[in-house]
């Protein structure tokens, strides 16, 4: 089985979802009070690359709900972009497009945990500059989106709102909505007013400010991380106890109690569609199909795949582990593959057969940087096979004698 396809796949999803963080050198251009708070959020995980500049611009209504969602999945401890799949599996309720205007991952993602709303008539207003106070709404939806209730220990978790009656002249300006929140998020030491008398609810936000109250959040929050007290996730990955479960399921089968699938690639041309399960991250379903055609229900899936993102074993296999790389430790067969870089590994368990992909400790360098010539293919497969260990990135459950793996 060679598929040229995977390690371009592997490296391509490493990178999105490994899209935060700048070095404390690229901190550059904000106010001399963030920058150390700057500094901290990022190395938190906390600071997406796409809005770690420009740090004394507005931020976004759409560029806020995407750090919510960077803090909380610091918070659970999960990539970014798995968020919503493990929030799905403890029995949120997603709507698939909340807004008419936004659709956007973690707009989707920030609405489904009950961090973001609306400002009317089904609108997000993802591009407008964020509010004062609907930051402060924000902020405080985060905290309890870690909270398994509103109370902590019996105590209640959000203060009463009469204090900042009394703290800041303008008050009455605070929407009732907000006015908990403000509260809340003032009385945390999270977000201050612009001066000790004055909240301008209706004032914009900055992108520094928007970091540095998520960095205060982390630590003055009374459930965090930081605390050792915010919830568990407790991921069912959608009651899917064995993957090969699913090469005995048709495609309505696997739609009905995993939710949607979607297409994420095809191997081969279009001949073999790969697809994701809305409920269980983490795991593609291979059919042999044409991918041009909508999938039908009777469609029977050819293999079960297994990425990194997974995080569980089969067999006692996980993807993240090493492997030796030889046939006879364990294996039944090794194919080098110096078309690719990869390596690929088979064990039978009774009627399935496991494949497991390994990436690396060779990757194949398409010149020779000694004598800038194409690499010498006996020389490399040599080196190659000298190796002994390396991490298994995919694993490929299919049928033995099946027609695919």
């Amino acid at each position: 089985m060679k598929r040229t396809v995977c390690l371009f796949l592997a490296v391509l999803m490493a990178a999105v979802l490994l899209s935060s963080g700048v070095s404390a050198a690229e901190i550059t251009g904000c106010s001399a009070w963030a920058v150390n708070e700057l500094r901290e959020a990022d190395a938190l995980g906390l600071i997406p690359t796409d809005v770690s500049s420009y740090w004394q611009y507005g931020i976004t209504r759409a560029e806020f709900a995407e750090a919510a969602v960077y803090y909380l999945a610091a918070q659970f401890g999960v990539e970014p972009g798995l968020l919503l799949s493990a929030w799905r599996n403890v029995g949120a309720e997603i709507a698939e497009k909340p807004f008419t205007d936004a659709d956007g991952y973690y707009v989707r993602t920030a609405c489904a945990l009950g961090v973001i709303a609306g400002r009317g008539n089904g609108e997000f207003d993802p591009y407008s500059s964020i509010t004062r106070e609907e930051a402060a709404k924000i902020l405080c939806n985060t905290c309890l989106a870690t909270a398994a209730l509103r109370t902590d220990g019996g105590g209640k978790l959000l203060p009463d709102e009469g204090g900042i009656a009394s703290r800041f002249s303008d008050y009455a300006q605070i929407s009732s909505w907000a006015r908990e929140a403000v509260a809340a998020v003032s009385g945390w030491g999270v977000m201050n007013g612009v001066s000790a008398a004055e909240f301008n609810p209706k004032g914009t936000y900055t992108r520094e400010q928007c970091f540095v109250t998520f960095l205060r959040l982390w630590k003055n929050a009374p459930v965090t991380r930081a605390r050792g007290n915010v919830k568990a996730l407790t991921a069912t990955r959608g009651n899917l106890n064995d993957p090969a479960d699913l090469l005995g399921m048709n495609a309505g089968q696997i739609r009905a109690k995993y939710g949607d699938m979607m297409m994420e690639y095809s191997e081969h041309g279009p001949g073999a569609p790969a697809y994701s399960l809305e409920r269980v991250p983490g795991v593609l379903v291979l059919f042999l199909h044409d991918s041009y055609l909508p999938l039908p229900d009777d469609a029977i899936p050819a293999v079960v795949i297994l990425n990194m993102s997974y995080g569980r074993a089969w067999n006692g296999i996980t993807p993240g582990d090493e492997a030796h790389l030889h046939a006879g430790c364990d294996w039944t067969s090794a194919d080098y593959n110096s078309m690719n870089g990869c390596v690929y590994l088979q064990k039978d368990f009774g009627d399935l057969v496991l494949t497991c992909v390994v990436s690396d400790p060779v990757p194949v360098p398409m010149i020779d940087r000694d004598t800038g010539c194409p690499v010498n293919g006996e020389a490399w497969e040599a080196t190659y096979r000298a190796s002994c260990w390396g991490t298994i990135f995919q694993m490929r459950i299919g049928l033995s004698g099946g027609t695919y793996r």
